[in-house]
């Protein structure tokens, strides 16, 4: 899974955020990657929440590589923070869920670009459509 996460990637389809039925202000998103080589088919997926929360994930398979999540679920994490997965296949010397501070927790639209960019996922074609109604976000 960390060969995958690592590995130059493209997106083929656009993001684009779709209100989940029967919430409210949640809204979520799915879009397809292909490794560059177009041996690997992987799933860029997104969650927000009313409120402020949100979270993207990395998938191959069933298998989640990397997800972001920007929430207070964990002692000892204030804000954004990763976790590899599977949990046991960890880094040695690393901790699961670890802190970063390197994807902007003031704009979750900005958030899903730089984890895009942070994933080796190259856009070229596909468009990165903003979460809807989400205005003046802080």
């Amino acid at each position: 899974m960390e060969g995958l996460y690592r590995k130059q990637k493209i997106l083929v389809e656009d993001v684009e955020w779709d209100q989940v039925p029967h919430s409210s202000g949640r809204y979520s998103m799915d879009a397809t990657v292909r490794t560059e080589d177009r041996r690997e088919i992987l799933t860029l997926k997104g969650e927000y929440w009313a409120g402020g929360k949100y979270s993207f994930g990395l998938h191959y398979s069933n298998t989640m590589i990397r997800v972001w999540d920007f929430n207070q679920h964990h002692e000892g994490i204030d804000g954004g923070h990763k976790h590899r997965y599977p949990h046991n296949e960890l880094i040695e010397g690393e901790e699961d869920p670890y802190d970063v501070n390197h994807i902007p927790t003031s704009d979750p639209n900005q958030a899903v670009k730089e984890f895009i960019d942070e994933c080796e996922i190259k856009v070229r074609n596909a468009k990165i459509h903003q979460i809807p109604n989400l205005e003046n976000y802080e």
